[in-house]
């Protein structure tokens, strides 16, 4: 989106000079990287599952895979009133 603000542009609305807009473009682009990189470092990533979603069979083996890598853990499906797996 750089491409859309051309230095012509920048200067026409009020930059000091394209050097200028140039120096605050690669601040924007490091602040963001690096926010981006701080808000991925402090939040849980979720567990992973061995199935995306979709019908599954009764007494499926289902797998939750922690963030590590461990923390394996295994749940059946049991069958529940109506014979889904379904919520409500």
């Amino acid at each position: 989106q750089a491409a859309d603000i051309s230095t012509e542009k920048a200067l026409l609305n009020g930059m000091p000079s394209g050097g200028e807009w140039t120096n605050r473009l690669v601040q924007m682009k490091t602040w963001l990287k690096d926010r981006a990189n701080w808000i991925d470092g402090n939040y849980l990533r979720p567990p992973a599952l061995n199935q995306d979603g979709g019908e599954v069979p009764d007494g499926f083996q289902v797998t939750l895979l922690g963030t590590n890598g461990t923390n394996r853990h295994s749940f059946a499906l049991l069958p529940v009133a109506g014979g889904t797996n379904g919520g409500p």
